[in-house]
């Protein structure tokens, strides 16, 4: 969902909680000085960035521009108290581009805070449309491959998954936002493969209106076989709608080598 038609832009934040055990916890974001899109429409004292949490809609209880420097395009924002409800990769969303909004920076101490990431690059051309599965296949219906040399990101687009508005709202027909997810690959026996994809590397990606439904997963190819077949597995939760879905694309480990 859109938080406001107010602002014009917004930007998934990709919150590293790999590392969560229980409660809450802050998050810091640091972002890109190579950011254009950001610096050149924020006020310039920053009074319309805002954060919500992964429905889009909902603002968060408190941020705080620790590091604010317009001429020198730094910033690190201070997010506090997030509870995600596993280890995982959770979504939040950070808007800007509105120039009649006020200030809700406040003051305070971020207690060793999880990392929060802006991923700036986009998709490579090569990347999977994930849609609903045939039952009993034992293919999905998308399919990429690796060589066993390779440590590459693998993009997935869950769009199809997520179940738009009925009608606009706040300027936008997006319903449900990806929240939490959980990477891994699997064999062709369902086995996990112990850190191919671990949910450190997991991103989500902004394009267009500012959906985020693309997701990089870095496969490590140097745990797998070649000539073996894999998949790529994402365990997902999505907000506001609390669906929990499981998206896979098979990942085919074959080395390249010129003919004989």
């Amino acid at each position: 969902m859109w938080h406001s038609s107010s602002w014009r832009f917004r930007a998934p934040i990709s919150v590293d909680f790999s590392a969560w055990a229980s409660g809450a916890s802050d998050i810091r974001v640091t972002l890109s000085a190579a950011w254009d899109l950001f610096w050149d429409n924020v006020a310039s004292d920053g009074k319309d960035v805002r954060v919500t949490t992964a429905d889009g809609a909902t603002l968060v209880g408190k941020i705080y521009l620790q590091t604010w420097n317009y001429s020198t395009k730094s910033c690190v924002l201070d997010i506090e108290q997030i509870t995600p409800s596993k280890a995982c990769q959770a979504q939040l969303w950070l808007y800007w581009g509105n120039s009649a909004a006020t200030t809700v920076s406040t003051s305070f101490t971020a207690a060793t805070p999880a990392t929060g990431r802006v991923e700036l690059l986009a998709p490579s051309s090569k990347f999977s449309r994930i849609g609903n599965e045939r039952p009993g296949n034992a293919r999905t219906l998308t399919a990429q491959s690796i060589t066993d040399e390779e440590n590459r990101y693998v993009f997935l687009d869950l769009s199809g998954l997520l179940r738009p508005l009925c009608s606009i709202g706040s300027g936008a027909l997006i319903g449900d936002e990806l929240s939490e997810v959980v990477s891994s690959v699997v064999d062709d026996q369902d086995a996990a493969v112990a850190t191919a994809a671990p949910i450190t590397s997991l991103r989500f990606i902004g394009c267009g209106r500012g959906k985020a439904a693309i997701v990089a997963v870095k496969v490590d190819g140097t745990k797998l076989t070649d000539g073996n077949n894999y998949a790529v597995q994402l365990s997902c939760l999505t907000s506001p709608g609390a669906e929990t879905f499981i998206a896979r694309s098979t990942l085919y480990c074959r080395n390249v080598r010129p003919a004989a």
